[in-house]
Formats: structure tokens, sequence, C-alpha cells
């Protein structure tokens, strides 16, 4: 949901919506390309622009990552590669956790350009689910972007972990 009451929605054929509960009204607000795999889609803080995953087609595909589109011209990629989670802080920035093939994650902060401002050195154990094929790992920035709470271990959020003092 975003923060006008707007509810963001995936559709048939690739179409991003977003639904007004004000006035009952659905907006087509972009479509994907082509056979593009997307999942997390997600307003920016201001509401002015959605960030979404593209799942990859293929080894290192080079469309595979974080994308970002501000309704106004073509969508960007903002992060290339495996991005297992991704959270927006109020300022703007993003928080995107890469997946790395030994099943450990890097913990990145993107300004809204896509600049990588900087890495963690905390070592972020991917949590891997064999129904899903695919690992989860939950995590939400707080409203200072200071600190990121994140699942440690996959047991429905049992046990939460914390990385405090972010720049």
């Amino acid at each position: 949901m975003g923060p006008d009451g707007r509810v963001l929605l995936g559709a048939p054929q690739g179409r991003y919506q977003a639904f007004n509960p004000a006035n009952n009204q659905t907006q087509t607000l972009f479509t994907l390309p082509g056979g593009q795999q997307t999942e997390l889609p997600r307003w920016s803080p201001d509401g002015r622009s959605i960030a979404y995953l593209v799942l990859p087609r293929q080894q290192n595909d080079p469309s595979a990552g974080l994308w970002l589109n501000d309704l106004k011209a073509p969508p960007r990629q903002l992060f290339r590669g495996w991005v297992a989670w991704y959270a927006w802080a109020r300022s703007g920035h993003i928080y995107v956790l890469e997946g790395k093939p030994d099943l450990n994650g890097v913990l990145w902060q993107l300004d809204n350009e896509g600049h990588r401002l900087s890495s963690f050195s905390a070592s972020i154990r991917l949590n891997y689910n064999y129904w899903l094929l695919q690992p989860l790992n939950f995590f939400d920035a707080s409203p200072d972007g200071r600190s990121i709470a994140i699942e440690v271990q996959q047991v429905y959020e049992a046990d939460i972990g914390m990385i405090q003092g972010l720049p």
C-alpha cells in the first residue's frame, strides 16, 4: 500500500496497476517487457516510484536484479544480480540483500539512482525454503534508516536479529 492509500498489484500480461479504495478505481501504471518475471513490487516512501525484482531467466541474466520505475521514464536497473530481498528506508535509500553462491548474503545500501553507498560486513546466511525453491530472508529498515530487523533463522520470525548503527 502506498502512502496515499493506493494498493499496488500485478495483473495479467505484465501490467502493474494501482487500486484506489477512495474512488474504487484501478489505474494501469506500467507494463513490463514480455517474458519478465517479477516479484516484490513496492512503492517508494514518497509514492512517486515503484521498485521490483526481475528474476533471472538463465545463469548470469543481465536483466536480473532490482529495478525502479518512476512512472515518467523507462524503468532503470538499480542493482544487477541475485537480490534475495530488499527494503526501502524513509530516506529513499534502498537496502538490498545480495545473494552469493555460498548462500551467504551481502547487505548493500543504495540511493535511488542505484549508487552503492555502502556494504555491511555482517554475515547474513540466506534462509533457503526447499518447497519454494528460493531463499527467503525477510527484513525491514527502521524509519530513520539506521537499523535493520532481519530474520536470522527460518522459524517464522521467532528469531529476529538487529543490525544497528547504519550510516
